[in-house]
């Protein structure tokens, strides 16, 4: 499944008790909105939603062997070992996508110009400068120094507007039934903490077991993503011969 890193966006056209950004809503509103968020985003099979990650691509073994070659070039040892370059370069590499978008190329602690490379088929970052990607990176150090390699980008898709309409509409009916109000959602509630508060809302198991919600508007859009009926997650190929990618958490 995708990894959910922020709720996905709102639009108080559908609810106008439902301000659009965080800052203007009460944290009971928010809550309603990251529960729905993750309801759709489990009920859609995770395929919408954006992420920033930072990855720093290397690979196990060189590829000089295999002509041509999609896939990247780097020889890396493991954290605190030395490392050797590969003796083939490349000019493109597979990062996992899909790429929304680019936000920046580390290269020896320097950024890369955006018109050195673009994206090919979603998931293919291309030198298009006349260059090739570095031939070797040490990850026992940070990024940002010589001898690394990292590429900060966004991955996945955007949220479509019908799923806008159907997040809005969702967290509305959640506030409704916060506040004791009629709604159209299930009886059953489970427990939700948010900033140190406790919310008892509608309990999404009954939800993903049935592949809809029980509200017309949200339902209507999720038969249209998503017609098998319950949540399925994109498939992905693995493969040894495929480049490998660490990704950086924090530093």
């Amino acid at each position: 499944m995708a990894e959910l890193c922020q709720p996905w966006p709102t639009d108080s056209t559908w609810c106008a008790d439902l301000p659009n950004t965080p800052a203007d809503r009460t944290p009971l509103q928010n809550a309603a909105v990251e529960h729905a968020t993750r309801t759709l985003s489990l009920l859609t099979g995770g395929r919408y939603g954006l992420c920033e990650h930072t990855v720093r691509p290397y690979c196990t073994a060189c590829q000089h062997q295999r002509t041509p070659s999609r896939h990247l070039y780097l020889q890396a040892g493991l954290p605190g070992q030395s490392w050797r370059p590969c003796t083939h370069a490349h000019d493109d590499i597979t990062l996992p996508g899909p790429i929304h978008q680019i936000v920046a190329v580390h290269i020896d602690g320097r950024i890369l110009s955006p018109t050195a490379y673009r994206v090919d088929d979603g998931v293919i970052l291309v030198r298009q400068d006349g260059g090739v990607w570095p031939i070797g990176q040490n990850l026992a150090i940070p990024n940002g120094q010589p001898g690394t390699f990292a590429v900060r980008y966004i991955r996945g898709t955007s949220v479509p507007l019908g799923g806008v309409k159907a997040v809005t509409v969702l967290a509305c009916e959640l506030v409704a039934q916060l506040e004791g109000r009629r709604c159209r959602l299930p009886t059953r509630v489970t427990s939700v903490d948010r900033e140190g508060v406790s919310y008892q809302m509608a309990d999404p198991t009954e939800w993903l077991a049935a592949g809809y919600t029980g509200v017309d508007e949200v339902d209507v859009w999720l038969a249209e993503v998503n017609p098998a009926g319950r949540g399925r997650t994109i498939p992905t190929v693995w493969s040894p011969d495929v480049v490998q990618h660490r990704r950086t958490e924090w530093t």
